[in-house]
Order: C-alpha cells, then sequence, then structure tokens
C-alpha cells in the first residue's frame, strides 16, 4: 500500500525508437520534467511537488544522480533501455535522503544467452536544421550462459540560430554470465559526452557565438547475485 509504480518496457512503441528519457518521463502522473531552451538546455526532475534535488535516478541499481541530489536528463537517450520505473511512494525511502520524493529506475537492454548469434538494430532519422539521429544495437550470448547487449547512439542538429548547435553521443554496454543457477554477475559500462552551443538572448538576435557546454560522463557497475541456500 502507498507504492505507485509506472513502467515503460520494450513493448512500448516509443522505447522501440529511440528518443530522450525526458520525453517519456513527461507522460508519468505527478512527475514533471522541465526544460530550459531548445535541445541541450538543463531538464530537471520535480516528483511528487519536491524539489529537483529529491529524486534519484539508477540505472541498472547504480545511482548517477549529481552528489547532493538532481540529475540533468539533457544528455540521457532510451535508445539503451528496456524498460523505465518510477517509484513513488513510501518505499523510496530505503534509497536515503536523496530519493525523498521518488525513485527512477532504467534498465538496461540484455542479449539472450540461449542463442549464439548475434543480433542487430540499426535505425536511422532525419530532419530540418540539419538533424540526425542514428542508433544501433548488437546483442546475443555465448556458451548458454552469457549475454551481451552493445548500443550506441548519437543525435546532432545545428538549431534555428546561430551557436544553436547540439550533438549528443552514448555509447553502453551491459554483460551477463551465469556461472550457475544460483550464481550470477552483470557487468555495466555507460557514457555519454555532450556539446550545446548557447546563443543567448535569440529575441532580440544578440548572439553570443562564443558560449557553449561540454559534458562528459561515465557509468560502471558490476553486480554478483550469490544465493546459498533458502535464508542466505
Amino acid at each position: 500500500a502507498g507504492i505507485s509504480a509506472t513502467i515503460f518496457d520494450a513493448n512500448d512503441f516509443k522505447l522501440r525508437q529511440p528518443s530522450k528519457a525526458a520525453e517519456l518521463l513527461r507522460e508519468v502522473p505527478g512527475l514533471n520534467i522541465v526544460q530550459t531552451g531548445s535541445n541541450g538546455g538543463i531538464t530537471n526532475i520535480f516528483l511528487r511537488g519536491g524539489e529537483s534535488n529529491a529524486a534519484m535516478v539508477m540505472l541498472d541499481g547504480v545511482p548517477i544522480t549529481d552528489p547532493g541530489g538532481g540529475m540533468n536528463l539533457a544528455g540521457v537517450s532510451s535508445s539503451a533501455l528496456d524498460r523505465m520505473e518510477v517509484v513513488r511512494g513510501p518505499q523510496s525511502s530505503l534509497y536515503g535522503a536523496e530519493a525523498a520524493s521518488g525513485v527512477i529506475q532504467m534498465f538496461t537492454k540484455r542479449g539472450d544467452s540461449e542463442t549464439n548469434r548475434p543480433h542487430t538494430e540499426v535505425m536511422y532519422e532525419r530532419g530540418s536544421f540539419s538533424t540526425d539521429h542514428w542508433n544501433a544495437n548488437l546483442n546475443g550470448g555465448f556458451r548458454s550462459k552469457g549475454d551481451y547487449s552493445l548500443t550506441t547512439d548519437q543525435f546532432r542538429s545545428t538549431g534555428q540560430f546561430p551557436n544553436n548547435v547540439f550533438r549528443n553521443i552514448t555509447g553502453t554496454g551491459s554483460i551477463g554470465y551465469r556461472f550457475s543457477n544460483n550464481t550470477t554477475a552483470r557487468g555495466l559500462f555507460r557514457e555519454y559526452d555532450s556539446y550545446t552551443g548557447t546563443p543567448g538572448a535569440t529575441f532580440w538576435t544578440a548572439y553570443n557565438l562564443d558560449a557553449h557546454q561540454h559534458d562528459r560522463d561515465s557509468v560502471a557497475g558490476v553486480k554478483l547475485d550469490d544465493t546459498r541456500n533458502n535464508w542466505f
């Protein structure tokens, strides 16, 4: 009681067509996404009336919020995600003060350990303002015990105004291995690199042609699950 979760999974059309994670989260009741400016502008999360530093974001169990809370979703793509879960109830207190208003959990895609043949997916889109978006995924299994999923994604746009360019490149890898029915291990690595031009007050056409922002963020984690008996 009191726990509410909204789930987007791989059967959802929006996750089969990679986009920004913030665009998917806009549809969650009680969650507001506020973006400052155009592509690449600071994008904050406000969950259940809390401040932007009161919602914890996790990727395969690894916290990716900044120290002290807060998370800029501008560079987070859904390309490598299998599903997202939003917990808005008291269970979020288990994650500490940085999850006072809720927890957003993102889970990456996994390969199929039962097949040794790699599977590949490639997608490309193009639009106005020299905007293009491409995504590629390679996944499969090995030795009937291991699985892997490798995803790369790039979004680029020159923007409507001078120095309004935005470029975001993301690479994600998830590798798992089942040693036995009781012991499994999984490793995760994700890195994104983004460049955002900030033209300033475009209404007055007083463009700033030099200001820009460059962000790079990495996430790495290893998880080992081991079951010895019914009590441990």
